[in-house]
């Protein structure tokens, strides 16, 4: 197991808050959605998140680092989301906006259709996947995570942020 620094952990909890502030604006998080971020080595890994989405009940957005570094590099968003026929579960998953848009969006690989949504307590599955989202929607998401990461956005009261022991 990887011991992770305080450094390494404040920049992924920058992450969530991040994230959170771009897909739900000052919404605050309803008890049907979660949020969390750490390494997922191997498929393994990604069979827990959709047990832990599925037992809990929530739709759950994973922010995946690599921790191969002093501070660690995002490299994967994963949803799982339990529904009555089971946990769907994507990964490859990018944050979307355009300009104009108050919300980001998630868009899942480019072999699968539509986008998501996030709602303030689930993910919701939009069939369409704009074109403007796919290419500089990609790219302005990831300067405006980039900016807020780097500002450190305030989520108090939005959302609660525990870090679990290692």
């Amino acid at each position: 197991m990887t011991d992770i620094t305080a450094a390494a952990t404040d920049h992924m909890r920058r992450h969530v808050t991040a994230v959170t502030r771009m897909i739900l604006g000052k919404t605050i998080m309803g008890r049907g959605l979660a949020m969390t971020a750490g390494e997922v080595l191997n498929d393994a890994g990604v069979l827990r998140i959709a047990e832990l989405a599925h037992a809990s009940g929530n739709d759950l957005i994973h922010l995946d680092f690599s921790l191969d570094r002093e501070i660690p590099v995002l490299r994967d968003i994963i949803i799982a989301a339990p529904r009555a026929d089971g946990c769907h579960v994507h990964r490859g998953c990018r944050l979307a906006q355009r300009p104009d848009d108050r919300f980001a969006v998630l868009l899942p690989n480019p072999l699968a259709r539509g986008h998501f949504r996030v709602a303030r307590d689930e993910i919701i599955h939009v069939h369409t996947k704009p074109a403007a989202l796919v290419g500089e929607g990609v790219a302005y998401a990831a300067r405006r995570l980039a900016r807020l990461v780097c500002d450190d956005v305030d989520v108090r009261g939005q959302i609660v942020v525990t870090k679990l022991p290692q």
